[in-house]
């Protein structure tokens, strides 16, 4: 086969899939006429690669399917195999068959790090500090994407974050800029009109609100009641339905399986929940640490460690130390002057 590449985000509204293929065929000195793409996408030798249909624009989608159909009703012998995020529009197509890329497993990752790294000896260094690292953050790498962010983070610092929080922290901005700042003057379609800022804020109230309610997977109903509540209690005036596309097809950090939608690992979750904690001031935070610790420490386990880090003076004040107090019966004074002995007794 001849592979023709084709990024679809590159198709102008003005322009047609075929004028966009002409133009692309020249730029690589094979020129030609439309009756001569025609001649060759029949001799069967064409294979047509079509990048991206998710970073199109929702407006264009609907001309774009229709060219592309076209363009396969009428050529029979060409092969075209188009790439996405999951439900971009595209897979709704009665003459394409769909097929699911799975995720990275088990040390998988190592061989993409290898890739992205021209540097053998700076490939070897980082996956020996994945597989060291306490955090285990190798349970994140499940896409290439992810392992794309840990190596530019890594490039940055020389160094994976000690803990997984540091890692969690710069991932949601990542996620939501550095994907498409890898690509020259393209910034994915939002539909939402709020910053950075605020989109974190809001998933991390998801976040939190999900956790609160128990749920890790949430059908339709469930994840724009929860996106509401969010966006409610952040004080941001948006669309709940725009912002779960919109972190579902940016981020990826939730997924959308079906009718349902669930974390890309647990963990993330935790974090972000966490995260919203510490937002919080003093007077919220002190309630919420002393439901955490009594009824629901063992539930809110993953994110009382999280929150051992990135709010450690708060959690110690907070929960760790009024919790010991009442396990032991004593109020903060008596605790600070009680002898071992003393302690032992009111065990």
């Amino acid at each position: 086969y001849i592979p023709i590449f084709l990024e679809l985000r590159r198709v102008r509204p003005n322009t047609s899939l075929l004028d966009y293929l002409l133009d692309s065929l020249a730029e690589i000195g094979l020129k030609t006429s439309t009756e001569g793409f025609q001649e060759l996408a029949s001799s069967g030798r064409v294979m047509l690669l079509l990048d991206g249909f998710d970073e199109i624009n929702e407006e264009d989608k609907q001309q774009l399917i229709a060219q592309i159909e076209h363009l396969v009703n009428t050529h029979d012998n060409l092969r075209v195999i188009i790439t996405s995020r999951p439900h971009s529009g595209m897979e709704v197509s009665p003459i394409f068959q769909v097929l699911r890329l799975s995720d990275l497993e088990g040390e998988e990752y190592k061989a993409v790090i290898f890739k992205l790294l021209e540097d053998s000896k700076t490939a070897t260094e980082l996956i020996k500090q994945v597989r060291a690292h306490q955090g285990d953050v190798s349970l994140l790498l499940k896409t290439p994407l992810l392992v794309t962010l840990l190596v530019l983070n890594y490039k940055s610092f020389q160094e994976i974050p000690a803990h997984l929080s540091g890692f969690y922290d710069s991932l949601f901005k990542l996620l939501l800029q550095r994907h498409d700042g890898t690509k020259p003057g393209y910034r994915r379609q939002r539909l939402c009109t709020i910053n950075d800022t605020e989109y974190r804020l809001v998933f991390e109230a998801f976040c939190y609100l999900a956790k609160k309610y128990q749920k890790g997977i949430l059908d339709h109903p469930a994840v724009y009641r929860t996106a509401k509540e969010a966006l409610t209690a952040t004080g941001i005036n948006d669309d709940a339905e725009k912002y779960i596309t919109d972190v579902v097809k940016i981020t990826c950090l939730l997924v959308r399986d079906g009718e349902e939608y669930r974390f890309i690992h647990k963990s993330v979750q935790e974090y972000y929940a966490a995260s919203f904690i510490k937002s919080k001031p003093d007077i919220i935070a002190a309630t919420i640490y002393e439901k955490l610790f009594s009824k629901g420490r063992y539930a809110w386990q993953q994110e009382l460690r999280f929150l051992s880090e990135i709010d450690a003076y708060r959690f110690r004040k907070l929960g760790l130390i009024p919790a010991i107090c009442r396990y032991l019966n004593l109020d903060q004074a008596s605790l600070l002057t009680a002898t071992p002995q003393e302690v032992q007794h009111t065990i």
